[in-house]
């Protein structure tokens, strides 16, 4: 069974990375559904495709999606896994409009960013995004730079630049 994963930064405590669970499934699928046409995949997704989605995940051991949690309460999610040579990151969605501009979702970034070089150095950390999302700005923003791309999206790249948090992960069986 997967280890569930608990992020923390000992210098912010406003924001933790937990594990997606069972539970957090119909929070995911509206969340994604809502924010569907950013994403390469636009059908909506319904319950049974989120379950099945979700189980495929739980067999991947190096695919690992966050819940972002601030004051007790998930706002936004975000994923990273290993792809061949490197880390792709996906699904990174600010559920709770709420919390836009407070900067919890760019210290859950970084804070995934930290986790992902830790367990795997020496991969690039990238991306894929579609050109008219709105978070190609905050992806710049967070240390991301394009290295390409197609007619509609982006593959960008973290450049680095940016002093990653130091974090603390604790894992549960």
């Amino acid at each position: 069974m997967k280890p569930r994963i608990k992020i923390t930064a000992p210098n912010d405590h406003a924001v933790v990375l937990c594990s997606a669970t069972w539970e957090d499934q119909e929070s995911l699928r509206a969340w994604k559904n809502a924010n569907r046409q950013y994403f390469f995949f636009k059908n909506v997704i319904e319950r049974d495709g989120q379950h099945r989605w979700f189980e495929g995940h739980l067999r991947r051991p190096d695919d690992h999606m966050f819940m972002v949690i601030v004051e007790g309460k998930p706002i936004g999610c975000l994923a990273v896994r290993v792809l061949g040579d490197e880390l792709d990151i996906y699904n990174v969605i600010l559920g709770d409009e709420r919390f836009s501009g407070k900067g919890y979702m760019t210290r859950g970034i970084r804070m995934m960013a930290k986790f992902a070089f830790d367990r795997y150095p020496r991969r690039p950390l990238r991306l894929k995004v579609l050109k008219n999302n709105p978070a190609v700005r905050w992806y710049e923003r967070n240390g991301f730079h394009s290295i390409g791309g197609g007619d509609d999206y982006l593959e960008l790249e973290f450049n680095g630049s940016l002093e990653l948090p130091q974090i603390s992960v604790l894992e549960e069986r």
